[in-house]
This record gives structure tokens, sequence and C-alpha cells, in this order.
């Protein structure tokens, strides 16, 4: 029974030994584990730290960089939740006062830090992206009237009129883009100095200045055709209301050749050159213009025709006036001729004539009559003119003759005279010698007389004759032809 007791107590001693090296055992086993363990939260420590450095250098690189891509800051923000999910758990098992905790615990409050300034820059541009998108599509409803009217057909001035109106007021709600591109500037300013918001910016400031630029152009362009159809059409009715009035005087009231000249040099050149331009600017404008169709209440045609009506009229009616002068300056001349054909000669008159008859037009079947009537005048004035030659050439030869029978007849007075004088000095002269000599001077003198009565009186009688047939008036042969007689009558 002993020995049973015994072994029972041997047994019972190794049993309580080897509960003593299975606790011992355990006690190694977890100080093992504990070193394991506290080696491993020193190395994801390490880790940690490490990993949550390299993160906030990063963060603060793109903060920092003008040309990070703006979701790399969500893609850094979610990066950072883990380490420092891990980071957190790790901090609870660590002790406090543990250098590795210590330089962990900053390291994740840098890292919260950095991750706030993410999430608020990373929002920002969430933020801008959503203003920018707005932004950009209210720009687009508003450039739709600017796109609608402006690509619009040719249309009538008072359609342009009506869309003028709605693309002022258009225009002027432009301005409430002012408020958005100020968000747009605040925010990318908040971003600074994100490059990518800053041209977003600039591009969407440089559209709204293009948009702006094109209302205005729009507006100037559609201003400017219709002041140019109001001018047009203004100018067109002022001059039908002048051609009116012409063609009302011309047709109602009797004009004096003065006004009709008036009106045909100095009024019509003036309403042809404004009617020229007005065509030139109707066709331009049919040509150029985008917006107001070219309409007129009087065509650029009916201008035309109205115009040349009048120049037709007042042609007309100076043509008939221009007939009764002519008429009238043909009478005139034909008196003058009548004058001069039953009158004496007139060569200043002939002259008169032809200037007169210069006037008429040639083509004309009276003045071709009155011109032969002046040639015919002139035909006779050339025979006038050769007749009163030869009588001149005529008369010269006789007066040359008469010129020499008064010499002889001077030398014959000039010897009587003499012998006078001997036969008073030398009463001894012989009588017969004496009569000799005066029988030869009375032969002398007779033959002088019969020279003169019958081949030099009836000659200059003739020429008398055919002067007053020709209508010659030639003083001198009359005179000439009473000296004649007068000397005739004293050798008689």
């Amino acid at each position: 029974m002993e020995k049973i007791t015994e072994k029972q107590n041997i047994l019972h001693t190794i049993e309580e030994a080897l509960d003593r090296l299975k606790d011992d055992r355990q006690i190694i086993e977890k100080r093992v584990n504990d070193m394991h363990a506290a080696e491993k939260m020193h190395e994801d420590g390490n880790h940690l730290y490490d990993e949550l450095n390299a993160l906030i250098k990063e963060g603060q690189e793109v903060l920092n960089d003008a040309e990070a891509v703006p979701t790399i800051y969500t893609t850094i923000l979610d990066a950072f939740m883990s380490p420092l999910e891990a980071a957190a758990e790790l901090l609870k098992r660590m002790a406090e006062n543990e250098e590795m905790a210590m330089r962990l615990k900053a390291t994740v409050k840098d890292a919260r830090t950095l991750q706030t300034i993410l999430s608020h820059h990373a929002n920002l541009w969430l933020q801008f992206v959503d203003e920018r998108d707005n932004a950009t599509d209210q720009l687009e409803t508003k450039r739709k009237p600017l796109d609608e009217i402006g690509n619009k057909h040719i249309r009538s001035y008072e359609q342009v009129v009506d869309d003028l109106d709605k693309l002022k007021k258009a225009a002027e709600e432009l301005n409430d883009l002012r408020n958005l591109m100020s968000k747009l500037q605040s925010l990318s300013e908040q971003l600074h100095p994100l490059e990518t918001a800053y041209a977003d910016v600039r591009f969407y400031d440089v559209d709204v200045e293009q948009t702006q630029q094109q209302y205005e152009n729009l507006i100037c362009l559609m201003n400017r055709e219709l002041h140019d159809e109001n001018i047009l059409n203004e100018s067109t009715q002022q001059l039908a209301r002048e051609l009116g009035y012409l063609n009302s005087k011309l047709s109602m009231e009797s004009v004096v050749r003065e006004q009709l000249e008036e009106i045909l040099n100095h009024q019509l050149p003036p309403l042809q050159a404004q009617l020229q331009f007005l065509q030139t600017k109707d066709d331009e404008a049919k040509r150029i213009r985008i917006h107001v169709n070219r309409v007129s209440q009087l065509s650029i045609e009916t201008l035309a025709e109205q115009l040349n009506h009048i120049c037709l009229l007042v042609n007309e009616q100076l043509e008939s006036l221009a007939k009764v002068e002519r008429q009238e300056k043909a009478v005139i001349i034909k008196m003058e001729l009548e004058k001069l054909r039953i009158g004496p000669y007139d060569e200043e008159g002939l002259v008169k004539v032809e200037e007169q008859l210069q006037q008429l037009p040639a083509e004309d079947k009276d003045t071709q009559i009155l011109a032969v009537e002046v040639q015919k005048l002139r035909a006779n004035k050339i025979e006038r003119d050769a007749l009163e030659k030869e009588i001149e050439l005529k008369l010269a030869k006789l007066l040359n003759r008469m010129n020499v029978i008064r010499t002889d007849l001077s030398l014959i007075m000039e010897e009587e005279e003499s012998e006078k004088r001997i036969t008073k000095k030398d009463e001894k002269f012989p009588a017969l010698l004496l009569l000799n000599e005066i029988v030869g001077q009375i032969y002398k003198l007779e033959s002088a007389l019969n020279e003169t009565v019958d081949e030099i009186l009836p000659p200059m009688n003739e020429l008398i004759f055919q002067s007053h047939l020709g209508s010659i008036n030639l003083p001198s042969l009359q005179s000439e032809f009473e000296n004649t007689q007068n000397f005739a009558e004293k050798c008689k």
C-alpha cells in the first residue's frame, strides 16, 4: 500500500514538475512572442513612418507643382488612408513613451495635416470643375442668339430690326458671366500654383471676350445695313420727288429756253449722277449684304425711266423752240437776201447773212435752199468783182491815154506862148512860118479832140453803163468822165 502511495506521490510530483515546466515554457514562449511582436511593431512602425513621409513629400511636391494633374490630389489623399489607419492601430499597441511611437505619432500628425490640405485642394478642384462647366454651359446658352441670328439668311428690314433687339438684349446678358468669371478666378487663385486652373480661366475669359466682340460685330453689321437701307430709300424718295417736280413743271408750265437750258445743263446732270450713285449702291447692297434684303418702294429702273422721260421732254421742248427760232432766223435771212438781190451790192450785208446762215443746221432743207441763194449772191459778187476790176483796168488805160493827150496839149500851149513872145519881140518873124505853126497846133488840137470824143468818151460812157448795170459804185469813173467832157469842150 505504501508503495502504491509512494508511487502516487512520485507521479504527483512528476505531474507538478511537468506543470511547472509547461508554465515556464508558456512564459518563455510568451516572452519570445512578445519580443517578436515588439520587433514586428518596430518594423511596421519604421515602414509606416517611411511610407507616410514619402507620401507627405509627394503630397507637398504635388501641392507646389504648377504642372500637376489635378486628380493627383485625390489619388494621394486615398493613398494616405491605409497607412494612417495602420499607424493608428499600431500606436494603440505601442507605448507612448517609446521613441518609435513618438516619431510615428508626429509623422501621422503631419500626414493628417497634409491630408486635410489635399482634401481641400481636391474639393476646390471639384468645385472649380463644376463652376467651369457651369460657366461654359452659360456661355453656350448665351451664344445661342448670336449663332442663330448670325446664321440666318438675308431677310426683310422688319425682321432684322426684331433680330437686332433680341441680339442687344442677349449681349447685355453677357455681363452676368462676369460673376462666374470672378468665382473661377478666385478658385484658381486658391489652387495656386496649379496652371491648369489658370489656363482654364484664361481660355474662358478669351471665349467671353470673343463672344462679346462677335456680338458687337454682328450688331454693328446689322445696324450698318439697316442705316444703309434707310439712306438708300430716303435718297430714292428724294430723287423721286425732284423728278416728279421737274416732270410736273415741264408738263404744266410754259417753260422758256433759259429755264430749259438751266434744267438740261445744271439740274439734270446732278440728278443723273445721283441716280448713277444710287444704282451703284443698290447693286453693291444686293451683292454684299448678309442680313437686310434690299427692297426699294421705287425701283432704280423706274427712276431711270422717269429721268430719261424728263430728258426727252426737255430736249423735245428745246428742239421745238430751236425749230421756231430757226424758222424766224430763216425768215430774217430771206428778207436780207431779198434786200441784197434788189438793192446795191453790200459786202458787209452778205457776210452778215453768211454768219447768220452758219447758225442754222446745215442738214435742214430750208437752210440748204438759203445756202444756195447765198452762193448765188457770192457768185454774183465774184462776177461783180471781176467786172469792177475790168472796168478799173479799162479806165486806167483810158486815163493813161488822156494823160498823154493832156501832156501833148500842154506842150502845144507852151509853144504857143513862146511864139507869142517871139512875135512881139521880132516883128520881122515871117508870117508864113507863123501861119504854119498855127495850122499845126490847130491840127493837134483837132486830133486830140477827135481822139477824146471818138475813142475815150464812148468807152468811158460804156464803163459807166456797165458799172450801173453791175451795181458797181465807182465815184472816180463819173468824175473822170466829166473831166474828160470838160477837156473836150475846151479843145473845141
